[in-house]
C-alpha cells in the first residue's frame, strides 16, 4: 500500500432542510347543516419540516365555489388557523382543503397536503302540528262534560316516534299517547274535559313533552274559546 493513501473513505450527506407543510385539522359549525346553509370552516395547517416556509395559499374547495387565503410564512413547527366559509350544495359534500395549493413551497414532501371533510344534512325531522280542535256539545252549560277530537299533523319530511298530546283548559288537563306519525300523516284523538268557566280556552299542545326531534316547538298549540250556553 502506497504510503499517505487510505483504502476507505467517508462522506456525510446533509440533506437540505425544507418544510413540510400538512393540514391537520377541519372543524366545521353547523355540525349538521341543511342544502343552502353557509357553513363557517376552521382550517389547520402545520409546518411539521425542518424549515420555514414562505408564503402560500390554502383552499377549501367543496362541490361548488372554493376560498383561498394566503399564509405570509410559517416557521417549522408552527401552525395557523385560517377562517373559510362555504354553502353546502349537495347531500353529503366532499370539502378539501389544501395547503400551498399553488407549489409555491419546496417540500420534503409535497404528496401530504390536503385533507377532506364530507357533510350530510340531518336527516328528515318531524314537524308536528296542532292541524283542528272539535268539540261537541256546541252550546255546552258551565259544569258539564266537554268532549273534543284533536287534529295532529306531522307536516315534517321525516316520521315521528312516541310523542303526547295534551290538551289543558282552566282546570285540569288530559294527556294521549300517539306511538309513532309517518309525514303527512295526521291522527285525531278524543279528550273529554269539563267547561269550568265563562268562557274558557282549551289549548292542544302536540309533543308536550319535547319527546319528537323536530320542529314542533316552533308552532304555537292549538286553542279554542268556549263560551258556557246562556
Amino acid at each position: 500500500m502506497v504510503s499517505g493513501w487510505s483504502p476507505a473513505k467517508t462522506v456525510t450527506i446533509r440533506p437540505v432542510a425544507r418544510p413540510d407543510l400538512v393540514v391537520e385539522s377541519i372543524t366545521h359549525a353547523p355540525a349538521s347543516p341543511t342544502i343552502g346553509q353557509t357553513i363557517m370552516f376552521q382550517v389547520t395547517v402545520r409546518n411539521q419540516g425542518q424549515a420555514s416556509a414562505g408564503s402560500f395559499v390554502v383552499r377549501l374547495q367543496g362541490a361548488g365555489p372554493s376560498q383561498d387565503r394566503t399564509v405570509s410564512s410559517l416557521a417549522a413547527g408552527a401552525s395557523t388557523t385560517l377562517m373559510f366559509s362555504l354553502p353546502l350544495s349537495t347531500s353529503g359534500e366532499t370539502f378539501t382543503a389544501t395547503a400551498d395549493v399553488n407549489n409555491q413551497v419546496a417540500e420534503s414532501d409535497e404528496g401530504n397536503n390536503t385533507r377532506q371533510v364530507r357533510i350530510a344534512p340531518p336527516p328528515p325531522q318531524a314537524d308536528l302540528v296542532v292541524q283542528e280542535i272539535t268539540y261537541t256539545p256546541q252550546e255546552p252549560a258551565v259544569g258539564s262534560t266537554v268532549t273534543f277530537t284533536v287534529t295532529v299533523r306531522n307536516q315534517g319530511a321525516g316520521p315521528a316516534g312516541a310523542f303526547v298530546v295534551r290538551l289543558k283548559g282552566a282546570g285540569p288537563s288530559q294527556d294521549r299517547t300517539v306511538s309513532s306519525l309517518a309525514a303527512g300523516a295526521s291522527t285525531s284523538l278524543t279528550f273529554t274535559l269539563p267547561l269550568s268557566t265563562s268562557p274558557e280556552t282549551f289549548t292542544a299542545t302536540a309533543d308536550v313533552n319535547n319527546q319528537v326531534v323536530g320542529r314542533a316547538e316552533q308552532h304555537p298549540p292549538g286553542g279554542r274559546d268556549r263560551a258556557p250556553q246562556s
